[in-house]
């Protein structure tokens, strides 16, 4: 699994180093070298077949991990070195077991997202589809440059933003409720009482105010939208749960998931201090949403394509808050500008 990485490895640890150092790191920059992994959740494929569909577009050598039982592992291993593992997942019960795959990828940086995207796509060519009931996308990003007070400020910008988040990327409710369980309000609380937040006060917020350095694989503080026990793991890495797999295994609304994750840690690093009260979703959310992606520095031409797909199943108008009071605001303007008109004609 993600875990199993070496994160110390990547150049790009270094670059964030540097650009934090600076003090003038933009989100932007950011989003692009942050480090992250990807596991996905698919069915109707067996992980043999998977592999090899990966492997058309990557090339690579592919090995069959047959002694593990449990995970019963396929691991593709591209000419970069790197690993690409197609695992067993014993929450796709609507699916036999030989056709239950879990992609793990290797450590990844936003230059990397073009490959994943058509390795997604090799794998719909082949077969692969979403599950109807628990099929989920992870995130992991590397936590490595981030100090207790920006974990703080993960918590509380993910805590603001967290209802608006779960509609634009359409989290079922089911998953809420078991896997994938939104902030408790009490660990908020506890995070904005420390005024210098280290790791042990971290940890004991979390873990509701037990010491726990070394929290078990399926430890279940595990299974919240945003992850946090695999700060204290070998891993090293914030868990964003979140990600609902598309009906199509659209590989554009995957990334524009990936983004959005990269963004909040982004949002996290730069950030000075940062309230956690909720945002509501008054009668318009599409606008909500929409105003909340442009704080997390998701504008531009380059996000395009993620606030499109973030926003495409979302009720509202993303260009007015109110947009009956625009129209009625532009029909008074129209009628005074005939007016102005009508009354310059008439001097003439």
């Amino acid at each position: 699994e993600i875990y199993q990485c070496d994160w110390s490895s990547d150049v790009c640890s270094s670059d964030l180093e540097r650009i934090l150092s600076m003090g003038v790191a933009t989100k932007q920059e950011l989003i692009n070298i942050q480090r992250f992994g990807i596991e996905l959740e698919v069915i109707s494929i067996t992980r043999k077949a998977a592999a090899e569909a990966a492997q058309s577009f990557l090339g690579g050598t592919i090995e069959h991990q047959a002694w593990n039982r449990t995970y019963d592992p396929w691991v593709l291993t591209d000419p970069q070195g790197r690993e690409w593992k197609f695992v067993a997942d014993g929450s796709l019960v609507d699916e036999v077991f030989q056709k239950r795959v879990e992609m793990v990828s290797p450590i990844l940086s936003m230059a990397d997202m073009p490959t994943y995207q058509e390795v997604v796509r090799r794998l719909r060519a082949a077969g692969a589809k979403k599950s109807s009931r628990r099929g989920s996308v992870h995130v992991h990003v590397d936590a490595a440059n981030h100090t207790p007070k920006t974990i703080r400020n993960l918590v509380k910008i993910f805590n603001r933003l967290e209802k608006l988040i779960y509609m634009a990327c359409g989290v079922q409710q089911s998953r809420l409720n078991q896997y994938c369980r939104p902030n408790e309000e009490e660990f908020v609380k506890r995070l904005e009482a420390m005024r210098n937040p280290t790791d042990r006060s971290l940890n004991r917020a979390w873990f509701n105010g037990q010491t726990n350095f070394n929290p078990a694989h399926y430890d279940l503080m595990r299974y919240h939208a945003l992850n946090l026990n695999n700060l204290w793991r070998d891993l090293n890495t914030v868990e964003f749960r979140f990600g609902e797999v598309p009906d199509n295994l659209h590989a554009g609304k995957i990334k524009a998931f990936v983004v959005l994750c990269l963004a909040l840690s982004a949002a996290a690093l730069t950030s000075r201090g940062t309230c956690s009260r909720r945002k509501s979703f008054s009668d318009n959310p599409k606008y909500a949403i929409r105003v909340g992606l442009n704080s997390l520095g998701l504008t531009g031409d380059e996000h395009r394509n993620t606030r499109k797909h973030l926003l495409a199943n979302v009720p509202g108008n993303s260009a007015w808050k109110d947009p009956e009071a625009a129209k009625q605001r532009r029909a008074e303007k129209e009628k005074a500008g005939n007016s102005e008109t009508q009354s310059t004609e008439q001097g003439e």
